[in-house]
This record gives C-alpha cells, sequence and structure tokens, in this order.
C-alpha cells in the first residue's frame, strides 16, 4: 500500500512538474505581444540587480509574427524585418525557443513606432531566468534582411558561401530563401574602398558531390542564379546607380522592337556577412543573355564596353578582341559582328538606309535622352562611351541591330570624378545645367546629317516622356519611394554608423537636395532642347553649341589654326564674327560680346588668359559666359 502511495506520489510530482515546464513554455509561446513585455526603466534595472549575467545564450531564437530574427553576434544586436504596416506589425506577437526552460523577456519602456525606426533607435531587452540574464538590443527595419555566411576571405575569385534572404514584402509565401552559392568581390575602383560590392552565383548541391545552378527569384526580381550586391560607398545619398536604373528600367526598357526588357533593377536590402551587420546594399543582377534573349545559334552576341578606347576607328587589341570592349555572352568569342558594325559606321559614304537598319530607333533615342538626363560623366565623352552595353540581335530582315543598355551609373546626377577627393568623388561637381552628349553611333550620325525622321524621333520621344514618364509629378513619386526606403528604415543611419569614412549627405536633408537638384536637371534639359529644335537643320558645331544656355552672348577667344571648313565658317557667323573680315596672318580673335569689339591678333602676347597655345594646331574656340566664369572650349572634333 505504501508502495503503491509512493508511485502515485512520484506520478503527481513528474505531473507537476511535466505541467509547470507546459505552463511555462506556452508563456514563452502563448501569443503575447511586444507591447505586453514593457517595462519601466526601474523594473529593467531591477532584474539586472536580482540576477548574474550569463555569458552563454539563453535562447537559440527570437520570434516575431512567426520570423525568427537576424542576429548580429559581434555586437549582440537582433534584427527585426517588419513585413506590411498593420497593426500587429508594431506590435508583433513574441516567441522564444530557449536554450533553459526557465526563461522570460522584459523589454526597456520604448514601443515600435515610425519615429524610432526612421531614426535607428536602439530597443533594450533582457532575457532571464530565475538564476541569470542576458542584455541584447533590438533595431527595427523596414527593409529585407540578407546573411552570408562565409569561411574564407572574400577576393577577387570565387569562395564558396551560404545565403539567407528575409523577404518581407506583403503577400510573399515564402519568407526565406537559403542557398549555398559562390561569392567574389566585383567592380573598378571601387576595389579600393573597405565597404566592397560582390558578386554571388547561388549553386545547389547534388548526391554525388554534383553541383548544379540554382535559379531562384529574389525580391520579386527575375528568376536567376546570378546575382550582384552593389555598395553605394562613394555616393552620399546611396541612391544614383539605383535611381538610374531602375527609371531606365520603368520607362525606356522595353522601347525596342524586340519587345526585351533591356535593362536591370535594383532593391535594397541590409546585408550581414557572416552574422556581423554590414549595411545598406542594392541587390540586383547582370545584363547577359537570359536578360537580353540572345540566341546563341543566330550569332547574337552582348559586347560591353569597359574602357574609353576609341571608337573613331576601332581598333583590334593583340589577342583578336577589340580595344575597349569585353564579350558578355557565353560561348564562342565573336567580335567579326561588332567589328563589321564599326567599319561601316566609320564610313562617311555609308548611306542613311544602312544608319537605320543597324540600330533599334526608339532603343538608341532613349539612349541618347537618358544619358544626357543623368549627366553621365562615365558613361560618355563626345565621341567616346564607356560603361554600356551593346547587344547585337537579329532583326527579321536578317541583319543585326545593335540594342544599347546603360550600366554603372554612380558617377551621375552631379557627381565627378576627381583623384584627390575623398572617395575618389565630388558631390555635386556639376552643375545642372551641364549636358553630356552622346555624340557617336548610327543616331548621332542621321543627326548631323539633319535627317527629318531621325530629328522628329528625337525631340518627339524627349517631348513624350516630359509629358509622362520624366514628368515632374512622375520624377518626384519615385524619388519620395526611394527616399522612404533609403531613410525612414533606418538603413542609411545604420550604414554610416558601420562605414563612417564613406560617402554621406546631412540625413536630416534625406533626399531633398537630390531631388530639387534632379528637377533643376530635368527643366535644363526642356531649355536645351527647345535651343536645340531651332538649330536641328544647323552643322554639328552649332548644334553642339547650344548646349551651353547664352553661347552666342559670351567673349570669345579663337585660334584659327591652319586653316578652317565649312562648318567652323558658318560657326564664327552664327557666333557674329565675319570670315570675310578676319585679316591675312591672323592667329587669334578676340570678341567681346557686351561692347562688340573684335580684336584680331598674329600671336598669343595679347590674349585675355595664359594657354599652351603650343599643343597643336587645330582650331580652338573659347568662350566665357560670365565675368565670373573661366573660358571653356567648345570640341571641335567631327
Amino acid at each position: 500500500m505504501k508502495e503503491k502511495r509512493k508511485r502515485c506520489i512520484i506520478c503527481i510530482l513528474s505531473l507537476t512538474v511535466v505541467l509547470l515546464f507546459f505552463l511555462m513554455a506556452k508563456e514563452n509561446n502563448s501569443g503575447k505581444r511586444f507591447n505586453d513585455y514593457i517595462v519601466s526603466e526601474e523594473k529593467f534595472d531591477g532584474i539586472l540587480g536580482m540576477y548574474d549575467e550569463s555569458k552563454a545564450l539563453l535562447i537559440s531564437e527570437l520570434i516575431f509574427n512567426e520570423s525568427p530574427l537576424f542576429f548580429d553576434d559581434t555586437n549582440e544586436v537582433f534584427y527585426y524585418s517588419m513585413q506590411g504596416s498593420d497593426f500587429d506589425v508594431y506590435n508583433p506577437v513574441i516567441k522564444m525557443i530557449p536554450q533553459e526552460a526557465e526563461v522570460s523577456i522584459a523589454i526597456k519602456e520604448k514601443e515600435i513606432t515610425n519615429d524610432l525606426i526612421r531614426e535607428n533607435d536602439t530597443i533594450d531587452l533582457v532575457i532571464y531566468t530565475d538564476k541569470k540574464y542576458s542584455v541584447y538590443k533590438l533595431k527595427c527595419t523596414t527593409l529585407p534582411i540578407m546573411n552570408i555566411d562565409v569561411g574564407d576571405e572574400i577576393t577577387e575569385e570565387n569562395v564558396q558561401m551560404s545565403m539567407q534572404l528575409f523577404d518581407n514584402r506583403e503577400g510573399v509565401v515564402q519568407k526565406v530563401i537559403e542557398s549555398s552559392g559562390l561569392i567574389h568581390v566585383r567592380g573598378g575602383s571601387t576595389k579600393s574602398y573597405p565597404k566592397l560590392g560582390y558578386k554571388i552565383t547561388l549553386t545547389d548541391h547534388l548526391p554525388n558531390d554534383r553541383i548544379r545552378k540554382n535559379k531562384c527569384s529574389l525580391l520579386g526580381m527575375r528568376k536567376d542564379d546570378d546575382w550582384i550586391l552593389y555598395a553605394a560607398y562613394n555616393d552620399q545619398e546611396k541612391i544614383r546607380n539605383v535611381f538610374s536604373s531602375n527609371l531606365w528600367m520603368e520607362t525606356c526598357s522595353m522601347d525596342n522592337s524586340f519587345q526585351i526588357e533591356n535593362g536591370m533593377r535594383y532593391e535594397y536590402v541590409e546585408l550581414f556577412l557572416n552574422g556581423q551587420y554590414w549595411g545598406l546594399y542594392a541587390l540586383g543582377y547582370p545584363i547577359d543573355d537570359l536578360q537580353m534573349n540572345t540566341k546563341k545559334n543566330a550569332g547574337e552576341c552582348i559586347y560591353k564596353k569597359v574602357l574609353w578606347n576609341s571608337e573613331y576607328p576601332i581598333a583590334y587589341a593583340e589577342d583578336g578582341s577589340i580595344a575597349g570592349y569585353r564579350i558578355s555572352s557565353s560561348g564562342k568569342e565573336d567580335w567579326t559582328i561588332l567589328y563589321d558594325f564599326y567599319e561601316k559606321l566609320n564610313d562617311t559614304d555609308i548611306e542613311d538606309s544602312w544608319l537605320y537598319s543597324s540600330m533599334d530607333l526608339e532603343n538608341a533615342v532613349d539612349y541618347m535622352l537618358f544619358i544626357n538626363l543623368i549627366q553621365g560623366v562615365d558613361n560618355v565623352a563626345n565621341n567616346e562611351t564607356k560603361n554600356m552595353y551593346l547587344t547585337a540581335k537579329l532583326s527579321g530582315d536578317g541583319a543585326y541591330k545593335y540594342l544599347y543598355t546603360p550600366w554603372d551609373m554612380d558617377i551621375t546626377w552631379g557627381n565627378i570624378w576627381r583623384t584627390e577627393a575623398d572617395n575618389l568623388t565630388v558631390p555635386y561637381g556639376l552643375q545642372a545645367s551641364t549636358h553630356r552628349l552622346m555624340e557617336s553611333g548610327p543616331l548621332y550620325q542621321l543627326l548631323m546629317r539633319n535627317n527629318e525622321a531621325a530629328w522628329e524621333a528625337y525631340l518627339g520621344k524627349y517631348a513624350e516622356l516630359r509629358a509622362g514618364k520624366w514628368s515632374d509629378e512622375a520624377i518626384r513619386v519615385m524619388l519620395e519611394n526611394f527616399e522612404h526606403v533609403i531613410f525612414d528604415s533606418g538603413a542609411y543611419l545604420r550604414d554610416m554608423a558601420r562605414w563612417p569614412d564613406g560617402s554621406y549627405e546631412n540625413p536630416e536633408l534625406k533626399l531633398s537636395a537630390f531631388t530639387e537638384y534632379v528637377l533643376t536637371r530635368l527643366h535644363a534639359m526642356d531649355e536645351y532642347y527647345e535651343r536645340v529644335a531651332e538649330v536641328q537643320n544647323e552643322n554639328a558645331l552649332i548644334i553642339r553649341s547650344v548646349q551651353y544656355s547664352n553661347f552666342k552672348n559670351s567673349n570669345f577667344l579663337i585660334r584659327i589654326g591652319d586653316g578652317y571648313d565649312e562648318d567652323v565658317r558658318e560657326l564664327l557667323e552664327y557666333i557674329g564674327i565675319s570670315c570675310q573680315r578676319i585679316p591675312e596672318g591672323c592667329g587669334f580673335i578676340f570678341y567681346n560680346a557686351s561692347s562688340g569689339e573684335i580684336n584680331y591678333e598674329t600671336d598669343s602676347s595679347n590674349v585675355p588668359f595664359a594657354y599652351d597655345w603650343t599643343e597643336d594646331d587645330s582650331m580652338k574656340v573659347f568662350f566665357q559666359q560670365g565675368a565670373e566664369d573661366g573660358y571653356q572650349s567648345l570640341w571641335m572634333g567631327k
């Protein structure tokens, strides 16, 4: 009887322990919300005073609204990527997976608010038992979070990695995407920065140590295995390359006869490397055969312009490639198509019909307008190009048409390169009225031949874009969305704290300075294309001159050189200088626009500023639009 009673007591005690554990587990996973755990500072400090601090983790996972939080174990910070904007996102259900049974949580005084998120404010929380505690911090973001674990140093050569991406977009079924893969450093001059850009390739491991590509759609973008992580270290607002790429994608990418989505887009994420916060990045994908739908059996190919090598004339490199270009298509390297294109393009006797057949007109128009809009100083320089893709696509008539695709647009919207500048970049070093004109390619040749249909397409498309997709209102809405993503998520401040030597704007300004610049730039474009329309039937030099708002009313210093052709004569007459009155032996002309006085000089001793005139014997036209402005030179190339 006693033995039976003993067994009964043991059973009751066991059930009691099980029940207590169940109740405790239920307490930890009872569906209590964030605000239910908020305590006063006094009570929070009281918990710390009652127990000993634990050196080990007391929980293996902290879960908000069924989603595990990312944990920066270097700084002991949990990151909550908020999904949606409903009430329960700001007051999530908390669950914990404890390392020990008796675990609870207390949150110090703060609720999750938009102000807290935007200001990158930190929430203190303590996880504790009846004997010990651990203190952590919590940060909230409205951006997706990606973590990459890699065992080796990341270099320009591929190393193994694993990737986890939390997709916080509303309505997403698969919130967490995981994949093994490869990673390497990417970029040109940006490789010198401490915050690096990366290229990742997603892979699957199969039986027998086989590996295959793992094509995934990340953040709603195309399904692929190759992805880019762009760092924006030298961009003070972290916006230029992303905004420019997405603007092209949304307004111009489908303007081609092949109905190809001719461009790429970016989505912002916050990146962790090996569990440590790494900063604000933009996730995107490359321009490749998948994007351009190139058909290898038709000989279609993607060429990438990576250097400033001249296209007039084109030159073969020692290895048989074309100087300045790289083939981006997979498979056999074929340079013959591109070489044939430039050989004909450099033939002054080539007919207009070939110029039209060699390009997709709407795409060429868009590209020329777009590169000027964004001030692509690292994309065009008069008759030279860089950082663009040329894709040879076979058209229905059996001829190749070339599609232009912009690329690498970080030095845009007023920013310029300078080797002596911080991070090699001068913020807003260009005035919004400065234009970057693409003066190469089939379309440019047609315009300079005063081809009426080409001019109609060129000026007509600008008017169409400004009335719609490039209107002030459309651009402002787009930038407001970017401002919310970059700044209201708190990510800009976190990136600034993580990489203090990077380029940054005053965070209180957000995108206000950039937005003002962009809109001012658009209005400068309006004025420019009005002037262009007035001189579209003139020669190339006169058309080129109207990029300067007050060119005709400038002071001019002109070096005559060994002589001048008809285009130069027409330019001089356009300025107001009669060629018939230029005396024989004249080497220099100084024209004062305000007084109308013209001085003819035989040598440079009386010119108004010092210049090394001996560098060549070519014709030079310098102009000064105001007394406070230095002289600028009008490019006289053909």
